[in-house]
């Protein structure tokens, strides 16, 4: 299996993502600018070898790097 080593700030992020969450509103939740949230999806993506948030979601997914919950609509999440 291969292994992806991120951060705990990157992993934050990329929860955000798989939740939906714009760049804006994960700056503001993380309580960082919008460009230093652009700049680590930019490291993620690297990191992931991926090019679109949705291929980070299904690759961070995959490899265990965020849980199944994460990838369900915000109201449904709520219901579990």
């Amino acid at each position: 299996m291969e292994e992806v080593s991120i951060n705990e700030r990157e992993q934050e992020i990329l929860q955000e993502v798989a939740s939906g969450s714009s760049n804006k509103d994960i700056a503001s939740k993380l309580l960082m600018s919008q460009r230093t949230v652009e700049y680590n999806l930019t490291r993620i993506f690297e990191k992931l070898e991926v090019r679109s948030r949705s291929e980070a979601i299904v690759k961070a997914r995959r490899l265990g790097l965020i849980h199944s919950n994460e990838f369900l609509h915000q109201s449904e999440k709520y219901q579990l």
